[in-house]
């Protein structure tokens, strides 16, 4: 069987890791605070080279955002927005996610491919923002002595972001 994908650059958890701790380090985030994903999108995007617009919800058809790697602009749903700023953790972690897409997966890192071979996790587009979203959003060195639920509260991220960072804290 063949699927028609989308393949990106290799790119490990720990390397993933490594971008996220240097952009709080690059614009001085705090890492014991819930990340501030709204004024990071505000007031740092356009100097990272991406742009966002936000999008009424009908003209966005149901999508809660996307990004489009060719101009480096990322598309966000007004409830989207609108959620991330009331601090709704999915809605933040939804920009996150865009955001991951915007800096990592650029035109010269990402490939469509026709194959019969699974794309590992490592190659997809979608896992590495996930894990870049989970990552930005969760300083992982400061973790490891905090319940699941403690790391939920102190992040303002759900319980099933909270429980992946904490398992792959180590």
């Amino acid at each position: 069987m063949m699927n028609k994908s989308t393949k990106a650059s290799p790119l490990s958890r720990a390397g993933i890791r490594k971008v996220t701790n240097s952009l709080k380090e690059q614009f001085n985030i705090p890492t014991d605070k819930p990340f501030p994903i709204v004024k990071f999108m505000e007031y740092v995007l356009t100097r990272l080279g991406l742009e966002y617009e936000i999008i009424p919800n009908e003209e966005m058809g149901g999508v809660y955002a996307e990004t489009t790697p060719e101009n480096g602009k990322i598309f966000i749903s007004e409830s989207t927005y609108d959620g991330a700023c009331d601090g709704i953790p999915r809605d933040k972690f939804t920009i996150a996610h865009e955001i991951g897409h915007g800096l990592l997966h650029t035109l010269d890192r990402v490939i469509f491919t026709r194959t019969s071979n699974e794309i590992k996790p490592y190659e997809s587009p979608e896992w590495q923002a996930n894990v870049f979203a989970g990552e930005l959003l969760v300083h992982t060195d400061s973790i490891h002595s905090l319940s699941v639920e403690d790391i939920a509260d102190k992040y303002e991220v759900s319980f099933t972001v909270a429980s992946i960072q904490k398992e792959k804290s180590n």
